[in-house]
């Protein structure tokens, strides 16, 4: 039995496969991708010469795809279980991939942005990975949480919030992004075209802003201090007495774009404000257990 965002007790034992429609989207949208860039190779090929760079790169990205769709069609066709003792993942054909007892369950993890969690033993050297893309998955999400909640304990504080993944996806997007920009700056002011450079490093300037924000321990620690929850960003310092604090949630925002969601703990106050708290403070599991357990206190 677990408590759903709605208030009310719902049985989560059951069997839960891959929601057909993420399976059907993520094939499609490899299959155009192939399309397309197999496309571009082959007119780039006849073009500049099939050992160019062009068909090269359509190569990479095509092998990319390829093993994006075989890695979508291997899991659709697995199932997730749920019971009293524990949880398991068998594959299409019902064999036993994975599982763990939870009276076995010693730590949650996630990763980025919920897309997994990571279920791991106390000897921290076996796991269970549960794919968002499962059936239910709030439910799924939520009776996991809930039987981490048994054997989950709040360490003394103070609690300084730390990333555990120092290297982001975004940190590589904006990096790259940032670094092109800079480039572009540079070379545009040696051509003196002075109007292109200045946007270039307008855009520079930003998309590094952006990369510097992902870590907000650059502004100092962020955390749990006594009764004083402190959120430290590059522009911006928030405090939040326990006293204050109504209630803890655990929200998602789906991304339009990949079909997985964006996973951030809620923070409600009696003065009928909110505070977000993002995975660039932490993992969400551990921080929304940690909250929760402090604001019990």
């Amino acid at each position: 039995m677990v408590v759903n965002p709605s208030g009310e007790t719902t049985n989560s034992n059951g069997e839960y496969r891959f929601d057909q429609n993420m399976v059907r989207l993520g094939i499609g949208a490899t299959t155009v991708g192939l399309l397309l860039f197999g496309s571009l190779g082959v007119v780039a090929g006849l073009q500049e010469g099939f050992l160019s760079k062009g068909p090269v790169i359509s190569v990479f990205a095509c092998l990319a795809l390829f093993g994006a769709a075989i890695h979508i069609s291997r899991h659709s066709g697995r199932t997730l279980r749920m019971t009293d003792d524990g949880i398991l993942i068998s594959d299409k054909h019902g064999t036993q991939i994975c599982g763990l007892h939870w009276v076995e369950l010693a730590r949650v993890t996630e990763r980025r942005r919920m897309a997994q969690l990571a279920l791991w033993d106390k000897s921290g050297t076996r796991r269970v990975l549960v794919d968002q893309q499962y059936e239910k998955f709030a439910l799924i999400r939520a009776r996991i949480l809930a039987e981490y909640a048994k054997v989950f304990s709040l360490k003394p504080l103070p609690i300084e919030f730390q990333n555990p993944s120092p290297m982001l996806l975004e940190t590589l997007l904006f990096g790259l992004v940032g670094v092109f920009c800079a480039f572009g700056t540079w070379s545009t002011f040696r051509q003196g075209q002075l109007g292109l450079s200045v946007c270039f490093l307008s855009f520079a300037t930003i998309y590094f802003v952006y990369l510097l924000n992902l870590y907000p321990r650059i502004a100092g620690p962020s955390g749990l201090f006594g009764d004083e929850l402190v959120l430290r960003s590059l522009f911006k310092t928030e405090k939040l007495n326990r006293k204050d604090v109504s209630s803890v949630e655990l929200q998602d925002i789906a991304n339009p774009h990949g079909g997985t969601k964006f996973s951030f703990v809620l923070l409600n106050t009696r003065q009928n404000k909110q505070m977000r708290i993002t995975s660039k403070f932490g993992s969400i599991p551990e921080l929304y257990l940690t909250l929760r357990a402090w604001l019990q206190q």
